[in-house]
């Protein structure tokens, strides 16, 4: 994407959703997280040896699933009827739904799990993620079972996810005519820094306009976002 056409150069991350570098990562993503499913259910529970290791693999997980997503994440916003990056962000919802099970179990298990110094001073990743480990054990202290938790994760996509979604859908697209010019919501919002007072309140009342037209699909996206 070149940037006299308005959008992102994201050159350094991806050439575009048919780089080979894209669909190698999505394969390397796909069996990193095969591997750690397989490492959870080889278990009966957590040492501390245990947790460093999946919170190593974990990691790396996210190392490569975070380039992934910002790039999927840049492409909707620059255009949000990018066929491509909502193709993608589905493929990417379903990678990650994929470990909603085995994540859930290890942080029950983190709920139980009590580490001691030496622990931490045997396993510097655990020392590195010594506040995140307490956040997570307090939260799986309260979970639910294993396949509740998992059906949980895997419906984000259909479920709130989803209307975060349409939210963004909705307001990429809505437009409305300020001076003589169409612009798009965004576009309107960004007037608000403007030193001309008389641009900023054409673009106030023009943004007004452009929500209106959208109010009701916004009203259902916001309800389903925070209730899905």
């Amino acid at each position: 994407m070149e940037a006299n056409e308005g959008r992102w150069d994201l050159s350094a991350l991806y050439n575009g959703f048919d780089d080979p570098a894209f669909e190698a990562d999505i394969a390397r993503l796909d069996e990193m997280m095969e591997a750690y499913r397989q490492q959870v259910r080889s278990l009966d529970g957590l040492d501390a040896a245990a947790l460093a290791d999946l919170l190593g693999r974990e990691e790396a997980m996210w190392v490569v699933g975070a380039d992934l997503q910002k790039f999927t994440d840049m492409r909707r916003e620059a255009d949000a009827g990018d066929s491509q990056a909502v193709s993608a962000m589905g493929r990417l919802k379903k990678l990650f739904g994929s470990v909603a099970g085995e994540a859930a179990l290890v942080r029950r298990w983190m709920g139980g799990l009590v580490l001691t110094e030496a622990d931490y001073a045997a396993h510097p990743i655990l020392a590195d993620y010594r506040f995140f480990i307490g956040e997570e054990a307090e939260k799986g202290r309260h979970m639910l079972d294993t396949s509740a938790e998992e059906l949980l994760g895997r419906m984000q996509g259909c479920a709130g996810g989803a209307w975060t979604d349409l939210r963004g859908y909705l307001t990429s697209f809505a437009h409305a005519p300020m001076n003589g010019k169409e612009y798009t919501l965004t576009q309107l919002r960004g007037f608000i820094h403007s030193p001309d007072k008389a641009l900023r309140k054409a673009a106030f009342e023009a943004e007004l306009a452009c929500s209106k037209s959208i109010e009701g699909g916004m009203a259902f996206a916001l309800n389903g976002t925070e209730y899905g």
